[in-house]
């Protein structure tokens, strides 16, 4: 029997009713970390920290040997070696005054429960307090969303729902309009990554329309997958955003009214100097051609300055064509802007001596037809 026990994976020890330790096995061994001379006749609680020794007196076994405990309990020590483990204890009677304990270390256990329940209680206040609404769901084998599992309250005073009546329905239920390519595109991309982002109107209660962004999270809900969907109320960010939009729109047409003022005004001016100075200026030289035809044969020298003159005047001419072209181009009027853009590239070419290729591509849109009505 011994032999058998001794091969035992737990840890076994043999107790008489005072707390002396009769026999252990290797398994015990191993786990307090000593040897079985210095274990074997020596008092149970001397594996223990001296501040816990106190518990394990003679009356304790007696008790144990009188009412013996429920078939396994667990209790955390401290060992004599400082460690913190946590031990589950199997109880049995061999006589009147024998008691045999099995022992096993269930300390990694332990804490991977622990912190299971550490988790289970951050998600937990995590789900009630957050600022958000929290909806959980399955998702089915036909790729729809099942009805929700649970809603926070968050969620439920978003909606208007009581508890009970949102997890009867799903997000087909409470989403103003229905958008499959949506509504598809997040379930793959949930599948996918386990993360997608989904911008939408829900549906409350009492039919109010509501701007919402839903962050959802694959993660394992009572033994299977669920998503878990963080839904935030995105009103006022719609609303500035419309109103960004709005005034975005309000600048571009202000800036096309100034250009356009600009263009009338540059239209002007170079109508202005082409019809006015042009005018006087021929006006001009024709006076000065007929004054040169008077001046008598021997007046060669007044002939050269007559013209002389008549040059200044054509370069003067030349040079308000010049004025006026750079101001607003007459092709800009009568051809449009395309023809103007490709006269203005060969004007450059000609100029410069550098080739240029000129590519116009027309592009209309009606917010482009309404600024231009403007």
């Amino acid at each position: 029997a011994f032999q058998l026990i001794d091969q035992h994976p737990d840890g076994v020890c043999i107790i008489d009713c005072t707390g002396k330790m009769l026999y252990v096995n290797d398994s015990f061994c191993g786990i307090i970390n000593k040897e079985k001379k210095a274990l074997v006749n020596k008092s149970f609680s001397s594996v223990f920290q001296k501040s816990e020794q106190s518990k394990y007196s003679a009356t304790y076994f007696e008790q144990i040997l009188n009412n013996l405990p429920e078939p396994y309990n667990q209790m955390q020590h401290t060992l004599w070696d400082n460690r913190l483990v946590w031990f589950e204890y199997c109880y049995g009677v061999l006589t009147s005054e024998n008691i045999i304990i099995f022992i096993r270390n269930i300390t990694f256990r332990k804490s991977d429960e622990l912190e299971i329940i550490k988790s289970e209680d951050q998600f937990r206040k995590f789900f009630q307090e957050g600022s958000d609404g929290i909806l959980i769901n399955r998702i089915s084998k036909d790729r729809f969303f099942d009805n929700f599992l649970e809603a926070n309250k968050q969620a439920c005073e978003l909606l208007n729902y009581s508890r009970d009546e949102i997890i009867n329905k799903n997000i087909y239920n409470i989403i103003s309009i229905w958008d499959n390519q949506k509504i598809e595109h997040f379930i793959t991309t949930l599948m996918k990554d386990t993360y997608a982002l989904l911008e939408i109107n829900l549906i409350t209660k009492d039919k109010r329309k509501i701007p919402v962004e839903i962050n959802g999270h694959v993660f394992e809900y009572n033994g299977r997958p669920a998503i878990i969907s963080v839904v935030r109320d995105i009103t006022k960010r719609s609303q500035a955003n419309i109103e960004l939009n709005k005034s975005r729109e309000q600048l571009r047409s202000l800036a096309l009214r100034l250009q356009n003022i600009r263009e009338e005004e540059r239209s002007m001016i170079a109508r202005e100097i082409h019809d006015e100075l042009g005018q006087l200026l021929t006006v001009l030289k024709i006076q000065i051609s007929l004054i040169s035809k008077k001046l008598p044969p021997n007046q060669t020298s007044l002939q050269e300055r007559v013209e002389s003159s008549i040059q200044f005047i054509d370069q003067a001419v030349k040079s308000i064509q010049k004025i006026t072209t750079q101001l607003r181009p007459g092709i800009l009027d009568e051809l449009g802007l395309i023809a103007a853009i490709e006269w203005q590239a060969r004007e450059f070419e000609k100029q410069t001596g550098i080739q240029c290729d000129c590519t116009c591509l027309l592009y209309t849109s009606d917010a482009a037809d309404e600024e231009d009505s403007v």
